[in-house]
């Protein structure tokens, strides 16, 4: 029996299923209603709010700012951002050598998306990608610059130590942006374009995620030189040249984050507090190897991601995301514990849930295709197609 199948009942079943009111029918928890809805009808069904079963709950009613900005965007009216969040799957380690962040899959979502939309640039360059481990290639440093491993800032102590972006832009009206902690009494300067130096100091508060903005940027090749001017540390995110229109896709993954420095609102260093700062229109949440690899319990990981969602959900749309294939101490059976708990969540909340998981269900699967690099980290090849499946998503 095939039929239409609404949002509410879909989500009722699948809720129904998930606190075991109904019995599992697959083996593969990942794809939850269509086992639940074959339960119950007996056959195959159709989701009206669910194309495939890679993506969950993507719906109009929960994305609709998303969809507003998207819509400026395409037609010229307006910058549409999408932040790329998580570990080091969304950062890109694995993918090549050397690593690089163009080869993650938010590039790869970007170039995607750039053949269907306008291209609002070339996205956020952190400068502090897995403590050294991946590069972005449009930012070069000079002197002493303390990467800070899990977390998404570069300190410097060195006074004449400097870091220089580039990008292109394709029109006038363009933008810069350096995001920077107050933290501290550091001072340094910004040059953009070979012009009069700007100094910056810090006010000393540490809660703050401090923004720097150049507008009117003519079309064509441009830079901005950071110069660091004491030895009093300066704590800086992230530089992001953008066009005054189109979309936007940034990638601000840190290699080793757990979702507790995602969802902690102590320190200016938390990786929430930056990425909540920034203007996002679209949030896209990877988070669970490194929770796995701490053994950090089902119930407990659930409270964090869901402190992590809600750092965003009050000015932006959310969706999360579950985590490559990979092997290591924890098991098969904790996987599918934190991927259920990821459908959990995306029902409580009303979120989209993006199930790549689904595609490659197991490590060995995944390796024997050849799209992993050891046993945690995929390969471009992976990287690619988790970005065109996202870019797809994200159109729907």
């Amino acid at each position: 029996m095939a039929g239409q199948l609404n949002d509410d009942l879909g989500l009722s079943l699948a809720k129904a299923y998930l606190q075991g009111w109904l019995p599992p029918v697959a083996d593969n928890e990942v794809d939850i209603l269509r086992a639940v809805a074959s339960k119950v009808f007996g056959g195959d069904i159709v989701f009206s709010n669910k194309p495939d079963s890679d993506v969950f709950n993507w719906k109009t009613s929960n994305t609709r700012r998303f969809r507003a900005q998207l819509g400026k965007a395409i037609s010229g009216s307006g910058i549409c951002e999408i932040l790329c969040a998580g570990e080091s799957t969304t950062a890109g380690q694995g993918g090549a050598s050397p690593e690089s962040t163009e080869n993650a899959y938010p590039a790869y979502m970007r170039d995607y998306l750039k053949k269907l939309v306008p291209n609002g640039g070339p996205g956020v360059v952190m400068l502090n990608h897995g403590n050294s481990l991946i590069t972005n290639p449009a930012a070069v440093f000079a002197g002493t610059w303390t990467k800070a491993g899990t977390l998404l800032y570069a300190q410097c102590t060195a006074n004449g130590a400097t870091v220089t972006v580039t990008a292109t832009l394709a029109g006038s009206g363009g933008v810069m942006e350096i995001y920077y902690s107050n933290a501290g009494a550091g001072s340094f300067t910004y040059a953009v374009d070979g012009g009069a130096a700007v100094p910056v100091s810090g006010t000393g508060n540490q809660n703050l995620a401090a923004k720097i903005s150049v507008t009117g940027l003519s079309a064509g090749a441009h830079t901005v030189v950071i110069t660091k001017t004491n030895t009093t540390a300066n704590y800086i995110y992230s530089v992001e040249f953008k066009e005054a229109s189109g979309v936007v896709v940034n990638n601000v993954g840190a290699s080793g984050s757990r979702v507790s420095q995602w969802a902690s609102t102590a320190a200016f260093y938390d990786n929430g507090g930056y990425a909540s700062a920034r203007t996002n229109h679209l949030v896209i949440l990877q988070l669970s190897i490194n929770d796995l690899a701490a053994a950090y319990s089902t119930d407990n990981y659930k409270a964090g991601l869901k402190s992590a969602i809600n750092r965003f959900l009050p000015t932006t749309d959310v969706v999360i995301a579950t985590s490559n294939p990979s092997t290591g101490a924890w098991t098969d059976a904790q996987v599918a514990d934190y991927n259920k708990a990821m459908y959990e969540l995306a029902i409580e909340l009303d979120i989209p849930l993006f199930d790549m998981n689904a595609k490659f269900p197991t490590y060995a699967e995944a390796n024997t295709l050849g799209l992993m690099n050891g046993t945690i980290h995929p390969r471009k090849e992976y990287y690619s197609l988790r970005g065109i499946h996202h870019a797809q998503a994200v159109l729907r």
